[in-house]
C-alpha cells in the first residue's frame, strides 16, 4: 500500500458518523485534530506533489501552515495534485467554504468569506469532482471550531457542526432544546464551572443547543417564520447544567423550613450566605443585560424570566443531605431577548415582541398592551422569582406548590379588576413572611430586608413612562444640558422646555413606579454586604424553633400571629385566578 493510500486510510477511519434523530439525519465529518495528526505524516506525500523542484519547500509550508483541510480533502477525493494550484494562487483553508455557481463555460468557484474567485481551477470545473466537493465533502473537513468572542456565527445549511454524540430532546413553545456532546478539540474555551462542567469520558463538554420556534401568530413571529420557510434556523448553544434548572433545584433540594431542620446551625447559616449570593448574581445578570459595560447605548431585555430559565451549575448534583454551596445559578435562554438600542421609555413605536410566561409576566402587558415595552419587564418577572424563591427556602417545595396554588395554576402575580394590582393572595403572603419567627428580631434581617425590597421596588405596577430615572438615560436620551445664564441672558425671558413628569395616559402615574435593574443590584448588593460583614444578621435563628406551620393556612386578617395558630382558627384561603 502507498503512502497516498494509508493516508486515505487514516482519513476514512478518523470519520466520526453521529445519527440526529431530532431531524432524522446522519452526519459524517472529521475533527481537527484528527486532520491535523494525518497531514503531519504526509511530508514526503506532499513533498512529491510539486511539478517543479523549486515549489517543494513552498508547498510544503503552505500545506502545514495555511491548508491541512485542503490536504485532507485533496487526498480523501484522490485529487491531491490540485494541491499546487491552489498553493500558487495562495488559496488556502480560510477561503473555504467554497461554492460553485453558473453553468457551462460561465461556471466560476469562489470563496464564501472574501468572494475570491478561484479561477486557477478552470480547466477542472467541468469535471463532476468539484460539484462533490462543493456540495458534499468540503463540509465533511471544514467543521467549524467556535472560540469565545462576541460575535454571531452564521453558517450554510450544510455545514457539518461538531457534535460526537445526539442525546435528547425536548420542546416548549418557542424552541425546541437538544442534548449534545460537542468534540473538545472544536470548543476555543477554557473548562470552568459552566464550560466543561460535564464531561463524556473522552472529556469532551456536554451541551444544549436551542432552536428557536415559530409558535403562535404570524405576526408574533413573522420574521423566524420566513426564517423557516427558508431553511434558516436560530440556535443557542450553551454548555449543559448538570444539575438542570431552578425549578427542579426545589423539586429535589431540602430547604430551610422547619420539615428539613436535619442540619446544624452552622450549615443552614452557610446555606443562607449562599441563598443571597445567588439573589445578587441574578440581579447582576439582569443589570449586566440592561446596563452593559461595552457597547454603550446598546442594552438587552431578557422578556422570560423564569425557573426554567434559571440554570444550575457546580461539580455536583445537590439533594437531600446536601447543602449546596457548589451550585452556581445562571440566567439563560435569550429566546424572548431584545436589544434596545435607545431608552425605552422614549419610544412611541407600538411593541411587536411577544409576552413572556403567563406566571411571570408585569401588568403592562395587560393594560398597556400596545406600548412599547420597558426593561423594567424583567424587574417584576424578577420579583416574582424572588418571591418563589423566597417561599421556597421558608417553607419548602410543599410551600411553594401551596402559594402557586393560592394565587392560581398559571395565573400571574396581579389581579385586573377593580384596579390593576398585586394579588391579594400575594400580598398576604408576603405579610405571613414579614411576620414569620425566623423574620423578627430585635432588629431588622436580611430576610426581611429581602422581601420588603421585593414589594416595594419589584412587584410595583407601575413604570416609569415619562421621566427616566438617571440610571437609564444613555448619552442620546439625557436632559438637555443648560449653561449657567449671563447677566445679560438674565435680561431676556426664557422658555425652558423639559419632559412631562406626569402622563395622562398611566393609570398609575401617582403611585411610586418600579425600580430598574441597577437599584436592585445595588440594594441586594447592600443588603449582602452588611450581612456578610455581620451589622445585619441572615435570619432570625431564634425563631427556628417558632416558626409557622409551613405555609398560610389561616386569613391574615383575622390578627394571627407566630406560634398562635390552633385548629380552630385555620381558615381556608380561597385561591385567587
Amino acid at each position: 500500500m502507498t503512502e497516498i493510500q494509508l493516508l486515505r486510510n487514516d482519513i476514512s477511519k478518523a470519520v466520526i458518523e453521529v445519527r440526529h434523530e431530532s431531524c432524522a439525519k446522519t452526519q459524517k465529518w472529521i475533527p481537527w485534530a484528527s486532520i491535523k495528526s494525518i497531514t503531519d505524516k504526509a511530508g514526503d506525500v506532499l513533498g512529491k506533489l510539486a511539478t517543479n523542484e523549486r515549489y517543494v519547500e513552498g508547498l510544503k509550508a503552505f500545506a502545514l501552515l495555511k491548508a491541512r483541510r485542503l490536504v485532507a480533502l485533496l487526498i480523501h477525493i484522490e485529487r491531491e495534485e490540485w494541491l499546487e494550484r491552489f498553493y500558487r494562487n495562495d488559496f488556502g483553508d480560510d477561503m473555504f467554504p467554497i461554492e460553485l455557481n453558473g453553468t457551462g463555460s460561465h461556471r466560476t468557484v469562489k470563496s464564501t468569506s472574501t468572494n475570491r474567485k478561484a479561477d486557477f481551477l478552470g480547466e477542472f470545473l467541468e469535471n463532476r469532482e468539484i460539484d462533490v466537493m462543493c456540495n458534499m465533502w468540503q463540509w465533511m473537513f471544514f467543521v467549524p471550531i467556535f472560540s469565545q468572542d462576541d460575535s454571531a456565527y452564521v453558517f450554510d445549511w450544510r455545514c457539518q457542526l461538531p457534535f460526537v454524540q445526539e442525546l435528547e430532546t425536548s420542546e416548549s413553545n418557542f424552541s425546541t432544546v437538544t442534548h449534545f456532546v460537542i468534540h473538545r478539540d472544536h470548543l476555543k474555551f477554557e473548562n470552568d464551572d459552566q464550560i466543561g462542567a460535564v464531561l463524556d469520558s473522552d472529556g469532551n463538554p456536554h451541551v444544549a443547543v436551542k432552536k428557536l420556534l415559530a409558535r403562535g401568530t404570524a405576526e408574533k413571529f413573522q420574521q423566524v417564520v420566513e426564517n423557516e420557510a427558508a431553511e434558516n434556523y436560530h440556535y443557542f448553544v450553551f454548555p449543559w447544567a448538570k444539575g438542570g434548572n431552578l425549578r427542579e433545584f426545589w423539586d429535589r433540594q431540602p430547604s430551610l423550613s422547619s420539615a428539613s431542620l436535619n442540619f446544624s446551625t452552622h450549615d443552614w447559616d452557610i446555606y443562607i450566605k449562599w441563598f443571597f449570593d445567588q439573589l445578587v448574581g441574578l440581579a447582576s445578570a439582569i443589570e449586566t443585560l440592561h446596563h452593559p459595560l461595552n457597547e454603550f447605548g446598546v442594552s438587552c431585555r431578557h422578556g422570560d424570566l423564569k425557573p426554567e430559565n434559571i440554570l444550575c451549575f457546580g461539580p455536583h448534583v445537590s439533594g437531600p443531605g446536601k447543602i449546596p454551596t457548589s451550585v452556581k445559578l445562571v440566567v439563560a435562554d435569550a429566546g424572548h431577548a431584545k436589544v434596545h438600542e435607545k431608552v425605552t421609555e422614549l419610544r412611541q413605536d407600538i411593541t411587536n415582541t411577544p409576552a413572556g410566561t403567563n406566571t411571570y409576566k408585569p401588568p403592562e402587558v395587560v393594560y398597556q398592551p400596545k406600548e412599547a415595552r420597558s426593561r423594567r419587564y424583567d424587574i417584576w418577572s424578577l420579583g416574582c422569582l424572588y418571591l418563589e424563591f423566597l417561599i421556597w427556602i421558608l417553607y419548602d417545595k410543599d410551600g411553594l406548590q401551596r402559594f402557586r396554588t393560592d394565587i392560581g395554576l398559571s395565573k400571574p402575580f396581579f389581579k385586573e379588576n377593580p384596579d390593576f394590582a398585586v394579588k391579594d393572595m400575594v400580598k398576604k403572603w408576603i405579610q405571613y413572611i414579614k411576620e414569620d419567627p425566623r423574620c423578627l428580631s430585635t432588629g431588622p434581617t436580611a430576610v426581611g430586608r429581602f422581601v420588603e425590597l421585593i414589594e416595594r421596588r419589584l412587584l410595583v405596577v407601575r413604570i416609569n413612562r415619562c421621566q427616566n430615572s438617571k440610571s437609564e438615560l444613555k448619552a442620546t436620551d439625557s436632559p438637555t444640558e443648560h449653561p449657567e445664564p449671563s447677566a445679560e441672558d438674565n435680561k431676556v425671558p426664557r422658555t425652558m422646555v423639559t419632559r412631562p413628569s406626569f402622563n395622562i395616559n398611566d393609570p398609575y402615574a401617582n403611585e411610586m413606579e418600579r425600580a430598574d435593574a441597577k437599584e436592585i443590584y445595588k440594594e441586594m448588593g447592600k443588603i449582602n454586604r452588611k450581612a456578610n460583614g455581620g451589622s445585619l444578621p441572615w435570619i432570625n435563628w431564634d425563631g427556628m424553633a417558632r416558626a409557622r406551620s409551613p405555609w398560610p393556612t389561616a386569613s391574615l386578617d383575622t390578627g394571627a400571629r407566630a406560634g398562635s395558630l390552633k385548629g380552630s382558627d385555620r381558615l381556608e384561603l380561597q385561591a385567587e385566578v
